[in-house]
């Protein structure tokens, strides 16, 4: 579980750029 928390930053700064807003939200989500 510990590996989402730090995926979650990594890909939420990736995904804001690599894909839009609406996707960011389910990536957090997940």
């Amino acid at each position: 579980m510990k590996v989402v928390t730090i995926d979650r930053n990594f890909i939420y700064d990736n995904v804001v750029i690599s894909t839009p807003t609406r996707d960011t939200s389910r990536y957090g989500m997940g």
